[in-house]
């Protein structure tokens, strides 16, 4: 087996390939098995200083990605918050003001869970700083 760190790629033999990276390394099946087979579900595979492949933490969510979980989750029909401000506005239609009241606060309640539960990084400044620029 061969591991190129340029393209983060695994390759059984050479001669399948015909544009076979040229940094492509031979790696043992031992290696190979502690960072595919075996590799655990909260690591991912990078190119090691020596161009060997080895496990390494991810890196942390943008905050782009984080706004599209967080819109995915707000809309989820069964545990998003979307839901809740959708009946909110159904029983206002109807006329039914402690039943808006009441989904308007389950909505909000989920959606300040989803915030906590896909944090901004750390980095990254929040809605509310971006608004004050």
């Amino acid at each position: 087996m061969f591991y190129s760190a340029s393209t983060g790629g695994f390759y059984d033999n050479p001669a399948n390939y015909p544009n076979f990276p040229i940094d492509a390394v031979e790696i043992t099946d031992e290696l190979y098995a502690e960072v595919v087979s075996n590799k655990p579900i909260d690591k991912t595979i990078i190119p090691g200083a020596d161009g060997l492949p080895e496990l390494a933490d991810p890196p942390p969510a943008t905050t782009e990605q984080v706004e599209a979980a967080r819109l995915q989750a707000y809309a989820n029909p069964l545990t998003g918050s979307d839901r809740h401000f959708a009946e909110a506005a159904r029983c206002n239609t109807a006329g039914d003001t402690a039943g808006a009241e009441a989904a308007t606060a389950a909505g909000q309640v989920r959606y300040e869970e989803i915030r906590a539960e896909l944090p901004w990084p750390e980095e990254a400044p929040t809605r509310k700083s971006k608004a004050k620029k």
